[in-house]
């Protein structure tokens, strides 16, 4: 089954950036609750240098995810985001009146150790890389 519209176009743009060793971060909703502006499954995608793809739906919400979700880049823990839609003046980023749930998924480049030497000791140090 091809997934096409803004998702698809995020979950391609993902692949690309896995396969380019591309630090990325993608946030995916998760659950909702009442008046949101997107659905479960939305996905957006957030790099280093603040490109986007896709959106989470906009406005505050989108700007503390991004937040985030930049942070993210370094610790390269996934994270599940609660956030309530009701009262701006409380701090909450948004007045749909409903809540929604983000998961922060982080695609880190795999760190690449050069061994000069194939006798025991850099056989030996390959072999304790493997568990990096």
């Amino acid at each position: 089954m091809a997934i096409g519209g803004q998702d698809g176009m995020v979950l391609r743009e993902l692949s690309a950036a896995v396969q380019n060793g591309e630090p990325v971060v993608l946030a995916t909703i998760v659950a909702t609750r009442r008046s949101v502006p997107r659905h479960a499954g939305t996905k957006m995608l957030v790099y280093p240098d603040g490109r986007l793809t896709g959106t989470v739906g906009g406005g505050e919400l989108e700007s503390r995810v991004i937040e985030e979700a930049r942070a993210a880049f370094g610790d390269g823990r996934p994270q599940l985001l609660d956030y309530a839609l009701l009262e701006p003046a409380r701090g909450d980023p948004g007045v749909c009146g409903g809540e929604v749930q983000i998961y922060l998924e982080p695609y880190m480049p795999a760190h690449t150790i050069l061994v000069i030497g194939g006798g025991h000791v850099g056989r030996a140090v390959v072999d304790l890389a493997d568990w990096l």
